[in-house]
């Protein structure tokens, strides 16, 4: 699939049959390059993320580096990092190889007693 950016309106255009990719791809461009997302910053929440969790990574991820992704995995108190022959989209881009590792995380903390306090 190509996409295309109109220049005159900053617009980035997919073919017709990717209509409602058009949709998410413009919603989610509006969303991350609104100003009030500027300073969104969430790491001071991330020491008290107690349960296990899977970090996995692209590792020709165009929008996020490999530090970014090793950062949080560290930052919580039980993190695991897993790195993809995959871009940004991780689950579609190695899907078995994603599936392969969020699996085995899964079973290995299958007797893990888990509790949600919000």
């Amino acid at each position: 699939m190509t996409i295309y950016l109109n220049n005159q309106t900053d617009e980035y255009l997919i073919p017709k049959c990717y209509m409602n990719a058009q949709v998410v791809l413009n919603r989610w461009l509006n969303w991350w390059e609104d100003p009030i997302n500027y300073k969104w910053d969430d790491r001071s929440f991330l020491p008290e993320v107690s349960c296990p969790v899977l970090c996995i990574h692209g590792r020709q991820d165009l929008f996020f580096s490999v530090d970014h992704t090793e950062k949080i995995a560290s930052a919580v108190q039980n993190g695991r990092v897993e790195f993809l022959n995959a871009g940004h989209d991780i689950h579609s881009g190695a899907q078995d190889e994603y599936k392969e590792k969020v699996l085995a995380f899964f079973e290995s903390h299958q007797d893990l007693e888990i509790s949600c306090n919000l």
